[in-house]
């Protein structure tokens, strides 16, 4: 329900199983999570600090409470929270990428890049490190260097949906549309996950716009 986009069907189905299930913390960051994504921002850190309070070894409820601060714009608290929260579980991914995504957030992009490159060779083979640091090389207008690190094969995961969105976003900002817009168009209506669907419509109306074709945008 969620990956389609039902979000509130999705949380009223997680509010059950916590209720039921008061001990499952992966029903309870779920539930914490579609509150982030539905906007009740200050729900989801009321709910995420409860779990912490119940599950102190939780590093994932500790990364997605910095999280939640991050988006409400408390970006100093949010990058001491996952410092500490990298002091204390330094074989957990969360919060090394939780930090590079802040600093990408804020505009910082050195550091969300030696971010992202630290996140990189403490966990490998994470998607989540190629794409984001992907995606800063692009902000500063390295394209060689962002290509060079995604995959070019047709996508299937999920990661690998956001990697053929920055590549699109690469043709688009160097004026190659003849590429850019059959990607996007593809990704617009076939990409299963409906959160990376609308980065394409958004890409796809914004490619619209320099091909001056107002009313499809």
């Amino acid at each position: 329900l969620r990956e389609m986009g039902r979000l509130d069907e999705a949380l009223a189905e997680f509010s059950m199983r916590s209720e039921n299930y008061p001990q499952d913390i992966i029903q309870q960051n779920a539930r914490a999570e579609v509150l982030r994504e539905l906007g009740k921002l200050e729900d989801a850190e009321i709910a995420l600090s409860n779990i912490i309070k119940r599950f102190p070894l939780a590093s994932s409820a500790r990364a997605a409470h910095a999280r939640i601060l991050r988006d409400l714009g408390r970006f100093t608290d949010a990058i001491d929270e996952h410092k500490e929260c990298i002091k204390q579980f330094p074989l957990s991914p969360w919060s090394y990428f939780g930090i590079a995504e802040t600093y990408r957030k804020i505009g910082n992009l050195k550091e969300a890049l030696k971010a992202y490159e630290l996140f990189s060779t403490k966990f490998p083979r994470s998607a989540m490190s190629r794409n984001g640091k992907a995606s800063v090389l692009v902000a500063m207008g390295d394209y060689p260097a962002a290509l060079s690190i995604l995959p070019r094969s047709l996508p299937a995961s999920q990661s690998e949906w956001v990697a053929y969105h920055i590549i699109g976003m690469v043709h688009m900002r160097t004026r190659n549309l003849r590429k850019a817009e059959p990607m996007f168009e593809w990704g617009s209506t076939e990409c299963p996950w409906v959160s990376q669907r609308e980065y394409f419509k958004t890409a796809l109306a914004s490619l619209r716009i320099q091909q001056k074709r107002y009313e499809e945008v």
